[in-house]
């Protein structure tokens, strides 16, 4: 059976589309390993399945600015060795957003990654709106990208000077019909893209 390890650094339980992601990971039969923060709130029908585990990064928030930027480089340094201990036995790496990207930085590369986008942006930033984040890089050396719409699909090649066109992943909780129902409705779930 095949193995993702899914890095979303935010707390997981504000992005319903990183847990729609591994809903959709787990039905398709993969063992699923998440590093995230804040897993232990994470849907009972994701963290009840057998083939997930989460990785926590325990990050602490708080409004003194040198303890918040002591908790940026731990979690920096964390999170780099989280991942590489899960993809001692995975075979793909799926990095939810820029911000995941910019964390782990070149490390993204060694692996068979596949880059998610949840939202269209045409740069990432290292810290605020100062010091672009080169993620159209990343998104061209990845294995696959991942949108949530066509749309964005068509405008992110242009953009980003994609040599492929991302993969559509809607933001919408996934809900499993007949393969009748979803001719009908016109959606493709199979996700036969590796």
């Amino acid at each position: 059976m095949k193995s993702i390890t899914v890095v979303e650094i935010n707390d997981i339980t504000e992005y319903p589309p990183v847990q729609n992601l591994i809903r959709v990971l787990l039905h398709k039969g993969y063992n699923v390993n998440l590093i995230g923060t804040n897993i232990g709130n994470i849907s009972t029908d994701i963290a009840s399945s057998d083939c997930f585990v989460g990785y926590e990064l325990h990050r602490n928030s708080t409004k003194k600015i040198l303890i918040r930027i002591l908790n940026r480089l731990v979690t920096h340094i964390r999170v780099r060795k989280e991942v590489s201990r899960c993809m001692a036995n995975s075979d793909y790496l799926w990095t939810t957003s820029m911000l995941t990207v910019r964390e782990l930085g070149k490390g993204v590369l060694k692996y068979k990654n596949i880059l998610q986008l949840m939202e269209l942006a045409e740069h990432g930033y290292y810290y605020r709106n100062h010091f672009k984040f080169p993620v159209e890089k990343y998104a061209r050396k990845s294995w696959k990208t991942v949108v949530p719409e066509i749309n964005r699909a068509y405008i992110q090649k242009v953009m980003w000077n994609l040599n492929h066109t991302p993969i559509v992943l809607p933001n919408d909780k996934v809900q499993y019909l007949s393969q009748k129902e979803n001719r009908d409705k016109k959606i493709d779930m199979s996700l036969h893209f590796w």
